[in-house]
């Protein structure tokens, strides 16, 4: 039994049934036993204890029809009063400087319930609980009711139900274990698990959450593809009806998995466990960097041969848009999954500054390097922005700057967790200071105060010390009698 002040409001009692090479509880032989399927309807805490309980149900035979009593009930008399322990972490949580754990806790006891027929005395059903009021006994033949068929006018007792029916007929509608006489069942070991505040989320969540999950869990499982790559591939444009007949894509796992995780709440929750949360999220960070380094690299294919991809030409202006999508996609992400763990997070602000740098060593004409055959001619009038990446996103402000001169750094004064690579952009800002790079005043001021955040620096006054601005050094060369015009900024 389990003790007084446990809250069981959120816990059920669950059997898994595994053979066992030996019975406990002094148990030798079996005639047979069966396990039924939790009720359907809510019951209180000490309910559930009892009706799990009673899932041993014991066959009659031939000497105990003739009112005398077999081993087996002998056997049934020490597991009823020897419990099976259950142990179970109800909640958890943090109280000051201490963890604090609510543990519940059960007893399982074997009831062996027999139906009969109806004796001289008129008792057809007897329970081995010995109680005045037997909740078992109840609580089986609403389990039996279950099997007949509604509308057939009479209504048989339960000793004529299952002899007119059948028990591997009943066990087969139920769900329940038939073991045959002579044959040792397999025993039970029970858990608990906490199913309420599961049922409760799966209940609140929308439609269109359930999918934004679903497309997450296969991105994440996906080697290169991402969570809107599933969406109108698996779900359409209606995703109530979308798989609601059909689940089965022929040559598609992918699909096929998609429309079983959204028709099926508990394999959706089962792969929300193996799949959770955070590492959904820090793998996105991580494909969203890769999918960056991947777009610089069909700029650098096209500067080379001009070749297009899809109908498209990833020219230095494709290319800027796509990286200024993904950059406020990391940002737009790093809110909406919150709560996000500082190791998430830290993946995001990986993601940003490794995208600057990809960006800051663009700093070049691109084109030059393409075979003669097919040499672009630079258009009359074409503004230098769209043949350098790194001018069109930081070099320049103004309507051609697609990122509106902060790229990254907007995003990234969001996460302090950048402090892991605030060495980085330290380098990062230096270059940019220098003649060769020559970033707007404005772009450097904002990173300047970003280094000196993650630095604990209560002003950016010892980060301008230590990077002087680009007009100060070149007025230290010129009285220095040094000639600045070999300092060309590069094109």
């Amino acid at each position: 039994m389990s003790p007084t002040g446990l809250n069981f409001s959120q816990l059920s009692i669950n059997p898994k049934m595994q053979a066992s090479g030996s019975s406990r509880h002094g148990r030798q032989t079996a005639k047979g036993k069966g396990r039924a399927p939790p009720d359907d309807t809510p019951t209180s805490p000490t309910e559930h204890t009892k009706q799990d309980s009673s899932d041993e149900e014991d066959e009659d035979d031939e000497d105990n029809e003739s009112g005398t009593e077999d081993e087996d009930d002998a056997d049934q008399t020490t597991d009823t009063i020897s419990g099976k322990p259950l142990f179970a972490l109800d909640h958890c949580r943090q109280i000051g400087a201490k963890y604090a754990f609510q543990i519940a806790y059960a007893e399982v006891q074997n009831i062996s319930v027999r139906i009969s027929p109806v004796d001289p005395n008129g008792m057809s059903i007897t329970c081995s609980c010995s109680m005045d009021f037997c909740p078992h006994s109840k609580w089986l033949l609403e389990q039996l009711a279950r099997s007949k068929t509604r509308g057939s006018g009479r209504d048989p007792g339960p000793y004529e139900h299952i002899t007119t029916t059948g028990l591997s007929n009943i066990c087969h509608k139920l769900g329940w274990e038939l073991v045959e006489t002579g044959v040792v069942a397999a025993e039970n070991e029970y858990q608990l698990q906490k199913q309420e505040s599961r049922n409760t989320e799966l209940q609140t969540e929308s439609v269109q959450d359930k999918v934004d999950t679903v497309c997450d869990i296969l991105a994440t499982l996906s080697p290169n593809k991402f969570a809107g790559d599933f969406k109108s591939s698996i779900f359409g444009h209606n995703y109530a009806h979308s798989n609601s007949d059909n689940i089965l894509a022929p040559r598609d796992l992918e699909t096929t998995v998609g429309r079983m995780l959204f028709g099926d709440d508990d394999l959706l929750q089962r792969f929300k466990s193996l799949v959770p949360s955070e590492l959904r999220a820090t793998e996105y960070f991580r494909k969203m960097a890769e999918r960056a380094d991947y777009m610089t690299r069909l700029l650098d294919a096209f500067s080379r041969s001009g070749r297009q991809h899809h109908d498209i030409d990833h020219d230095v202006i494709w290319c800027a848009q796509q990286l200024v999508n993904i950059v406020d996609s990391i940002h737009q992400n790093v809110t909406l999954r919150q709560p996000l763990s500082p190791e998430s997070r830290g993946e995001a602000a990986r993601a940003l500054v490794k995208i600057l740098d990809i960006v800051i060593y663009k700093n070049r004409e691109l084109y030059q390097d393409r075979d003669p055959a097919v040499r672009r001619k630079r258009p009359h009038g074409e503004p230098q922005t769209e043949r350098n990446l790194y001018m069109r996103l930081i070099g320049v402000n103004g309507d051609s700057n697609p990122a509106g001169g902060t790229f990254v750094l907007r995003a990234l004064e969001d996460l302090p967790e950048a402090v892991g690579h605030v060495e980085k952009l330290e380098e990062q800002l230096a270059m940019l200071d220098s003649v060769a790079w020559s970033a707007p005043q404005a772009y450097l001021s904002k990173l300047r105060g970003i280094v000196s955040r993650l630095r604990g620096d209560s002003s950016s006054s010892s980060m301008k010390a230590r990077y002087p601005s680009t007009t100060m050094k070149t007025r230290k060369r010129r009285d220095a009698g040094g000639d600045t015009s070999s300092a060309k900024r590069l094109k």
